[in-house]
Protein backbone atom coordinates (compact mmCIF):
# COMPACT_ATOMS: atom_id res chain seq x y z
CA UNK A 1 0.00 0.00 0.00
CA UNK A 2 1.62 3.24 -1.09
CA UNK A 3 1.40 6.42 1.07
CA UNK A 4 -1.19 8.12 -1.17
CA UNK A 5 -3.56 5.16 -1.00
CA UNK A 6 -2.98 4.82 2.73
CA UNK A 7 -4.08 8.44 3.20
CA UNK A 8 -7.19 7.92 1.08
CA UNK A 9 -8.05 4.76 3.00
CA UNK A 10 -7.67 6.47 6.35
CA UNK A 11 -9.86 9.37 5.19
CA UNK A 12 -12.54 7.00 3.93
CA UNK A 13 -12.66 4.86 7.08
CA UNK A 14 -12.27 7.35 9.87
CA UNK A 15 -9.89 10.04 11.05
CA UNK A 16 -8.74 7.72 13.84
CA UNK A 17 -7.86 4.83 11.53
CA UNK A 18 -4.25 3.73 11.82
CA UNK A 19 -3.29 3.06 8.19
CA UNK A 20 0.42 2.45 7.68
CA UNK A 21 1.88 2.44 4.15
CA UNK A 22 4.66 0.18 2.84
CA UNK A 23 4.15 -2.64 5.34
CA UNK A 24 5.14 -6.23 4.52
CA UNK A 25 1.53 -7.35 5.16
CA UNK A 26 -1.89 -5.81 4.76
CA UNK A 27 -4.38 -6.51 7.53
CA UNK A 28 -7.39 -5.01 9.18
CA UNK A 29 -8.05 -5.37 12.89
CA UNK A 30 -11.31 -4.56 14.66
CA UNK A 31 -12.13 -4.29 18.32
CA UNK A 32 -13.71 -7.39 19.84
CA UNK A 33 -17.50 -7.13 19.50
CA UNK A 34 -17.34 -4.52 16.72
CA UNK A 35 -19.69 -6.62 14.58
CA UNK A 36 -22.14 -7.47 17.34
CA UNK A 37 -24.12 -4.27 17.05
CA UNK A 38 -27.22 -4.27 14.85
CA UNK A 39 -26.91 -2.36 11.60
CA UNK A 40 -28.89 0.89 11.64
CA UNK A 41 -30.69 -0.03 8.41
CA UNK A 42 -31.47 -3.61 9.53
CA UNK A 43 -35.05 -4.71 8.90
CA UNK A 44 -36.51 -7.83 10.48
CA UNK A 45 -39.10 -8.26 7.68
CA UNK A 46 -36.44 -8.15 4.99
CA UNK A 47 -34.37 -10.67 6.92
CA UNK A 48 -37.37 -13.04 7.15
CA UNK A 49 -38.06 -12.72 3.42
CA UNK A 50 -34.40 -13.39 2.59
CA UNK A 51 -34.34 -16.42 4.91
CA UNK A 52 -37.53 -17.78 3.33
CA UNK A 53 -36.06 -17.34 -0.17
CA UNK A 54 -32.88 -19.15 0.88
CA UNK A 55 -34.94 -21.96 2.38
CA UNK A 56 -36.97 -22.32 -0.84
CA UNK A 57 -33.81 -22.38 -2.93
CA UNK A 58 -32.32 -25.04 -0.69
CA UNK A 59 -35.50 -27.14 -0.91
CA UNK A 60 -35.48 -26.91 -4.72
CA UNK A 61 -31.86 -28.02 -4.83
CA UNK A 62 -32.42 -30.87 -2.40
CA UNK A 63 -35.43 -32.03 -4.39
CA UNK A 64 -33.11 -32.62 -7.34
CA UNK A 65 -31.27 -35.27 -5.39
CA UNK A 66 -33.85 -38.06 -6.04
CA UNK A 67 -33.51 -40.31 -9.07
CA UNK A 68 -32.01 -37.48 -11.15
CA UNK A 69 -29.26 -37.14 -8.57
CA UNK A 70 -28.58 -40.87 -8.67
CA UNK A 71 -28.44 -40.78 -12.47
CA UNK A 72 -26.17 -37.72 -12.41
CA UNK A 73 -23.88 -39.40 -9.89
CA UNK A 74 -23.67 -42.57 -12.00
CA UNK A 75 -22.91 -40.64 -15.18
CA UNK A 76 -20.24 -38.55 -13.44
CA UNK A 77 -18.68 -41.66 -11.90
CA UNK A 78 -17.54 -43.11 -15.22
CA UNK A 79 -15.07 -40.61 -16.68
CA UNK A 80 -14.21 -42.86 -19.64
CA UNK A 81 -17.64 -43.05 -21.28
CA UNK A 82 -21.22 -41.99 -20.77
CA UNK A 83 -23.42 -44.96 -19.90
CA UNK A 84 -26.63 -45.53 -21.80
CA UNK A 85 -30.05 -45.13 -20.24
CA UNK A 86 -30.38 -48.92 -20.22
CA UNK A 87 -27.11 -49.31 -18.30
CA UNK A 88 -28.10 -46.70 -15.71
CA UNK A 89 -31.57 -48.22 -15.36
CA UNK A 90 -30.02 -51.66 -14.82
CA UNK A 91 -27.69 -50.30 -12.12
CA UNK A 92 -30.64 -48.64 -10.37
CA UNK A 93 -32.67 -51.86 -10.71
CA UNK A 94 -35.32 -50.08 -12.76
CA UNK A 95 -36.97 -50.68 -16.07
CA UNK A 96 -35.89 -47.94 -18.54
CA UNK A 97 -39.54 -46.83 -18.86
CA UNK A 98 -39.78 -46.51 -15.07
CA UNK A 99 -36.55 -44.50 -15.01
CA UNK A 100 -37.89 -42.23 -17.76
CA UNK A 101 -41.17 -41.77 -15.84
CA UNK A 102 -39.37 -40.98 -12.55
CA UNK A 103 -37.06 -38.48 -14.22
CA UNK A 104 -40.06 -36.89 -15.94
CA UNK A 105 -41.75 -36.64 -12.52
CA UNK A 106 -38.71 -34.71 -11.28
CA UNK A 107 -38.94 -32.34 -14.23
CA UNK A 108 -35.99 -33.63 -16.20
CA UNK A 109 -34.97 -36.36 -18.64
CA UNK A 110 -32.02 -38.70 -19.13
CA UNK A 111 -30.87 -36.60 -22.07
CA UNK A 112 -31.01 -33.38 -19.97
CA UNK A 113 -29.01 -34.97 -17.14
CA UNK A 114 -26.36 -36.20 -19.61
CA UNK A 115 -26.18 -32.70 -21.14
CA UNK A 116 -25.82 -31.17 -17.68
CA UNK A 117 -22.96 -33.52 -16.81
CA UNK A 118 -21.30 -32.96 -20.19
CA UNK A 119 -21.50 -29.21 -19.74
CA UNK A 120 -20.00 -29.35 -16.24
CA UNK A 121 -17.23 -31.67 -17.40
CA UNK A 122 -16.57 -29.50 -20.47
CA UNK A 123 -16.22 -26.37 -18.33
CA UNK A 124 -13.88 -28.23 -15.99
CA UNK A 125 -11.73 -29.53 -18.86
CA UNK A 126 -11.64 -26.13 -20.57
CA UNK A 127 -10.08 -24.67 -17.43
CA UNK A 128 -7.03 -26.83 -18.19
CA UNK A 129 -4.75 -26.92 -21.21
CA UNK A 130 -6.31 -29.86 -23.04
CA UNK A 131 -6.97 -29.29 -26.74
CA UNK A 132 -10.61 -28.67 -27.64
CA UNK A 133 -10.52 -31.69 -29.98
CA UNK A 134 -9.46 -33.91 -27.06
CA UNK A 135 -12.19 -32.47 -24.84
CA UNK A 136 -14.79 -33.18 -27.53
CA UNK A 137 -13.50 -36.74 -27.79
CA UNK A 138 -13.55 -37.26 -24.00
CA UNK A 139 -17.14 -36.03 -23.88
CA UNK A 140 -18.18 -38.58 -26.50
CA UNK A 141 -18.61 -36.29 -29.49
CA UNK A 142 -17.65 -37.80 -32.85
CA UNK A 143 -16.72 -34.37 -34.21
CA UNK A 144 -15.35 -31.22 -32.62
CA UNK A 145 -17.99 -29.19 -34.47
CA UNK A 146 -20.78 -31.09 -32.68
CA UNK A 147 -19.18 -30.31 -29.32
CA UNK A 148 -18.74 -26.65 -30.28
CA UNK A 149 -22.42 -26.34 -31.29
CA UNK A 150 -23.56 -27.97 -28.04
CA UNK A 151 -21.27 -25.75 -25.96
CA UNK A 152 -22.56 -22.62 -27.67
CA UNK A 153 -26.12 -23.80 -26.99
CA UNK A 154 -25.28 -24.29 -23.28
CA UNK A 155 -23.27 -21.15 -22.62
CA UNK A 156 -23.68 -18.76 -25.54
CA UNK A 157 -19.90 -18.90 -26.05
CA UNK A 158 -17.64 -21.08 -28.14
CA UNK A 159 -15.24 -23.30 -26.17
CA UNK A 160 -12.29 -21.08 -27.09
CA UNK A 161 -14.18 -17.92 -26.04
CA UNK A 162 -15.12 -19.58 -22.74
CA UNK A 163 -11.49 -20.60 -22.14
CA UNK A 164 -10.28 -17.08 -22.94
CA UNK A 165 -12.83 -15.61 -20.50
CA UNK A 166 -11.61 -17.96 -17.76
CA UNK A 167 -8.05 -16.79 -18.23
CA UNK A 168 -8.80 -13.07 -17.99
Amino acid sequence: LDPERADRLAAAWSPTADVRPNQPRNRIAFARGAFDAALPQADANTARVAERQCQQLLERRLSRVGVAGQVRSRIMHDQAAFPSMQEVADELHLDPRTLRRKLNGEGTSFRAVVAEVRRARAEQLLAGNLAIESIADQLGYAETASFTHAFIRWTGLSPSQFRAALRK
